[in-house]
């Protein structure tokens, strides 16, 4: 059963379009962490925004279990903001108890994006979408996923 279009805004509007895998911002792509397709579910806390390569680089595979305890920590962090757009259609105005909710932290870091763009110049790739999906397919196929 496909993700609702409410859910899907719910999930865009927490994560404030950025994508964590590689830091573009205008991810219009609600990902599984954990794939359907090995048990993963559509609860809020298992779906996280992704832009168009990644997630289509990731596909149905699985992430390093470091990396996909990471997001699913961050999906969960963001829970309760996602559950309540998806129920008012907003963002929380107060602050939840515990603190302001945790803005998702990207898995690039700065370097790790200062390095995609002398990949990217360096190929003469034309988007930093594709220096993105290049690199992602790269370091599948050394952890052998591909």
């Amino acid at each position: 059963m496909p993700i609702s279009l409410r859910r899907r805004r719910a999930v865009y509007a927490a994560h404030r379009g950025v994508c964590p895998y590689c830091g573009a911002s205008g991810a219009t792509h609600v990902d599984h962490i954990v794939p359907r397709s090995d048990g993963g579910t559509d609860d809020l806390s298992n779906l996280i925004l992704a832009c168009g390569p990644c997630n289509f680089a990731k596909g149905g595979r699985r992430l390093a279990p470091e990396h996909e305890a990471e997001l699913l920590a961050k999906a969960a962090a963001v829970r309760d903001v996602v559950a309540e757009i998806e129920k008012t259609g907003r963002r929380p105005r107060s602050t939840p108890k515990g603190g302001p909710p945790e803005r998702i932290n990207m898995l690039v870091s700065k370097e790790m994006r200062k390095e995609i763009r002398r990949f990217r110049f360096a190929n003469e790739i034309n988007s930093e979408g594709e220096a993105v999906r290049i690199l992602l397919r790269q370091a599948l196929r050394a952890e052998g996923m591909l």
